[in-house]
């Protein structure tokens, strides 16, 4: 799918008979090589994201990947590397994700949308959240909601081209978001999850949870489980 700049990678199994639709985000994939090399090309090794949405056993489901994943790298179109380091979450970004979700509602039928964003996909699934229409619900799953945090956390560079859902969210559209955060997780500790609860603006606050699961990692054990996860959740 052509959206702004980008082309985007989407797999799609779509019943416009459905009540809803439920979008999926991935994550930042194979951003680098190692903690000094960027990779030449962000397509993720094992794409938690779109194991989740091959695991939902709804009728309608649709999962898009990040920007340049998928499409090449650095060699698709509107693709540098910035657009998975610092520029990972940059405006740009947002507006691309958001013409492709509000495109695939409309081959939908225009139902509310669950839009379910993983690692990195959260992140962008709460920056979307001020975009989307009451009836919808943002889900993030091991994400970082605030990047400033984040990167203090791990000690390396803040993310300068990017938004922070800390700051460019409002919770103006009245949308939910459950943040899903594993008790193992040492890429998003979860403390640093409920933390940023504190911190976002006071409307949101009421619309945000954080739902802490043991046992759980970053990658582990999502994809395994998310059948009954969701299915909960829903």
């Amino acid at each position: 799918m052509a959206v702004g700049r980008f082309d985007l990678r989407l797999f799609t199994r779509i019943d416009p008979a459905a009540s809803a639709l439920t979008i999926y985000l991935e994550g930042d994939g194979r951003a680098w090589i190692r903690r000094d090399r960027l990779s030449d090309d962000p397509t993720p090794i094992d794409p938690v994201a779109l194991r989740l949405a091959a695991g939902d056993p709804t009728t309608s489901v649709a999962y898009i990947a990040r920007p340049c994943q998928f499409m090449g790298g650095a060699d698709a179109r509107g693709c540098a590397p910035r657009y998975w380091s610092g520029d990972r979450y940059a405006p740009e970004v947002v507006e691309a994700l958001n013409e492709a979700v509000e495109e695939l509602r409309r081959r939908a039928g225009s139902p509310p949308v669950t839009l379910v964003g993983y690692s990195g996909g959260g992140t962008l699934a709460l920056l979307l959240a001020d975009r989307m229409r009451p009836g919808d619900r943002v889900i993030t799953v091991a994400a970082v909601v605030d990047t400033d945090a984040w990167t203090a956390w791990h000690r390396v560079t803040p993310l300068a081209g990017s938004l922070n859902p800390i700051h460019a969210y409002t919770g103006s559209s009245g949308v939910a978001a459950v943040h899903l955060a594993g008790e193992r997780d040492d890429i998003v500790p979860p403390d640093l999850t409920e933390a940023a609860m504190a911190r976002l603006p006071a409307a949101a606050r009421p619309l945000n949870r954080v739902e802490r699961i043991d046992d759980f990692d970053h990658a582990c054990c999502w994809a395994r489980e998310w059948p009954a996860i969701i299915a909960r959740l829903r």
